[in-house]
């Protein structure tokens, strides 16, 4: 078994958005494939939630500083051509699977008095990892969508990405000449709550008026597996 399906990871990455889905790639590689065809009408509600105080070490100011407990949703369906999802990209390194996450609990290290009494049941995260696979991954996300939809940055409304880090995010956004206009950032507030993450930054977009019907957002997200996608999508 890849050793990236063999451990219990924090930030999840979720898909968001609605409408039509051209042809993906995985692992850097383009697939034919589509997601098969939605019945007219038919919705379905994407649910992205943590509860990440459960398996803080309150002694590890590396997690616990950053990750917190969080909910968000959105509802996907069917949409025109040009309307939805424009295009999307997405892969995983599971040689990198044990730089953050939960160690115990799941198939490779099932429960014991051991894993207990080690702490194997608490997040961990080796940050300076992270932070490393973080930025390289993130700007290769943004440049392939780029290329993807067609769409230079310039046409691109919003950034809503994972909400890993604000620093970081704001940094590396810079140096792609992502403007703070386009950029959504609310880590600072909520902090990292995972899979919630891009959910609620999408809400407090649109409750800041930010978010607007047929609005182009981008989405970049990273998370532990290590597993990373993205999105482009013009809002309903």
């Amino acid at each position: 078994m890849d050793r990236a399906h063999d451990r219990s990871h924090a930030a999840p990455v979720r898909g968001t958005g609605a409408g039509h889905v051209r042809p993906r790639r995985r692992g850097g590689r383009a697939s034919p494939r589509r997601c098969p065809p939605v019945p007219t009408g038919h919705r379905a509600l994407v649910i992205g939630a943590e509860a990440f105080s459960k398996f803080q070490n309150p002694a590890d100011r590396s997690t616990g500083v950053l990750f917190a407990d969080g909910a968000g949703a959105v509802v996907v369906g069917p949409a025109a051509e040009g309307s939805g999802i424009l295009c999307s990209t997405q892969g995983t390194d599971g040689s990198l699977a044990d730089i953050v996450g939960i160690r115990a609990g799941g198939s490779a290290e099932p429960t014991s008095e051991h894993t207990v009494s080690e702490g194997g049941h608490y997040l961990h995260m080796n940050g300076k990892a992270v932070a490393a696979y973080f930025h390289d991954v993130f700007p290769r996300i943004v440049e392939t969508l780029v290329q993807l939809s067609g769409l230079p940055l310039t046409q691109i409304d919003l950034v809503v990405p994972h909400q890993a880090n604000p620093r970081m995010l704001r940094t590396l956004s810079r140096g792609l000449d992502i403007s703070p206009a386009q950029l959504v950032v609310t880590a600072d507030t909520f902090g990292n709550t995972g899979a919630a993450s891009i959910p609620m930054a999408l809400y407090v977009a649109r409750a800041e008026g930010r978010l607007k019907p047929e609005s182009t957002v981008l989405h970049a997200a990273v998370g532990a597996g290590m597993t990373w996608a993205g999105t482009v999508q013009r809002w309903l």
